[in-house]
């Protein structure tokens, strides 16, 4: 019987072929059926790369789209070196990736906003849901009422038109751009019965989102605001639907 330090460490050179797509561990090999000690190693090689590929492109489906299939699967490659898988759960593997996008395309930051737009439909999506809430606005005690929000709120802006492009990824192939493209976006994203919803906001009403998301009074929230009536009757309409807001406080007068 082999002493437990040699099997851990022929287990690490294992691991350091399939990663570095080495073969020092060649050796110690003993492939079943008719495959090679090499060849047996490739498909062990070559599994690791497909699945921590698989698991990037399940998040980043819209990077995907923008960069094609060479240029995202260098970028999944470089990735993977840079960024070593440590657990058995690939469900959150590669959500440093806008990070590294930022990194790798400094002069295309667009790209970087779109892997951020993805890593928060990653993080909706695995959120908890609340029990539905009904909201009556028109009970609401603006001076002293506030908002909290369901786990899976989320509130994007980006200088370029980010959920546009998301949102017609599977057009782009055929020439699709969406025009202007370098604009300010303000997206309200929230998840209900396990779908993603997206709204889009004006940035009077994204500075109003800010304020009740810091928990501050519905009448508080408003009080600098440069939104119009029909601006503010439309975000609270929004927030009144099922999937935004967990319950509504109050503060102590």
């Amino acid at each position: 019987m082999r002493n437990p330090t040699e099997i851990l460490n022929r287990q690490l050179a294992f691991l350091a072929d399939i990663r570095e797509r080495s073969g020092a561990s060649l050796g110690a090999l003993q492939p079943g059926g008719k495959l090679t000690a090499k060849r047996a190693l490739a498909v062990y090689q070559k599994g690791y790369e497909v699945r921590l590929t698989d698991a990037i492109a399940a998040n980043f489906e819209g990077l995907w789209y923008v960069l094609g299939d060479k240029k995202f699967f260098k970028l999944c490659d470089d990735y993977r070196k840079e960024h070593i898988s440590t657990t058995y759960n690939l469900n959150t593997y590669g959500l440093r990736m806008p990070e590294y996008v930022k990194k790798k395309f400094p002069k295309q930051m667009h790209l970087f906003y779109l892997a951020s737009f993805e890593r928060l439909m990653f993080e909706v999506f695995n959120a908890d849901e609340h029990d539905r809430l009904s909201v009556d606005i028109s009970k609401l005690k603006p001076e002293r009422d506030y908002f909290v929000f369901q786990p899976g709120v989320r509130l994007f802006e980006s200088p370029f038109r980010v959920y546009d492009l998301w949102r017609n990824r599977k057009r782009l192939t055929k020439g699709y751009s969406p025009k202007p493209f370098v604009h300010p976006e303000f997206t309200l994203l929230y998840k209900y019965e396990h779908r993603h919803f997206f709204a889009p906001l004006s940035r009077s009403q994204r500075d109003i989102m800010h304020q009740l998301w810091k928990g501050k009074p519905i009448a508080a929230a408003l009080e600098k605001s440069k939104a119009s009536p029909v601006e503010v009757q439309a975000l609270f309409t929004l927030l009144a639907s099922p999937g935004i807001i967990q319950s509504i406080a109050a503060k102590n007068p």
